[in-house]
């Protein structure tokens, strides 16, 4: 896994839109409807992803974008990249004595005039006032790219936490590490024996 330098050009780094920070990259070696396959069982079944998570109920399940107003709204909308899918989901704490339940908004975009899917993002849905769960890494959003041959994890930070964090960087490695062990177990149970 490679930290991403925040003076590289951000063309070479992906798609997303300023404000969105890119953390770590590592070479993908799988086509992008593995990649879109893994992130949606990931999304369904983010227990998956750390143990202090006991299930996701999804709320909505839909081929369009409701959340986006008229206007736009630059964390969602992503130049040259078309919204084919958004998942609302509720996290349920494994223990909800400690932590909350928190909504996520899971958006699918391929890119214009395509239709495979090759950035991922998860929009967190906070109530001003109340901490963050301890589920979930201190930021607005996740997203995950596949582009050029790399897949990549950027974070969509809180005004008042640097993605450089080490709990954030640590949680980084466990999601691409997560990804990447869920396209293997895909590929070994999807070989004709």
């Amino acid at each position: 896994m490679v930290l991403s330098d925040h003076a590289e050009n951000d063309t070479t780094r992906g798609r997303l839109p300023e404000g969105w920070e890119y953390v770590m990259c590592n070479p993908a070696c799988y086509a992008a409807d593995i990649f879109a396959e893994v992130n949606l069982q990931l999304i369904l079944h983010p227990e998956r992803n750390t143990k202090n998570i006991r299930r996701a109920d999804i709320l909505t399940d839909t081929e369009t974008d409701p959340d986006i107003p008229a206007n736009g709204d630059t964390e969602r909308d992503i130049p040259g990249m078309l919204c084919a899918r958004t998942i609302r989901r509720r996290l349920m704490p494994r223990n909800p004595n400690f932590d909350a339940e928190l909504e996520q908004t899971c958006r699918f975009y391929a890119p214009e005039g395509g239709d495979v899917v090759s950035l991922v993002s998860y929009q967190n849905h906070f109530v001003e006032g109340e901490k963050v769960p301890y589920y979930i890494p201190s930021v607005r959003g996740i997203a995950f790219e596949l582009f050029e041959g790399k897949v990549y994890l950027a974070y969509l930070p809180l005004p008042d936490v640097p993605v450089t964090d080490e709990r954030l960087q640590r949680i980084a490695l466990h999601l691409l590490q997560t990804l990447h062990r869920h396209w293997l177990s895909l590929q070994l149970f999807s070989i004709d024996w």
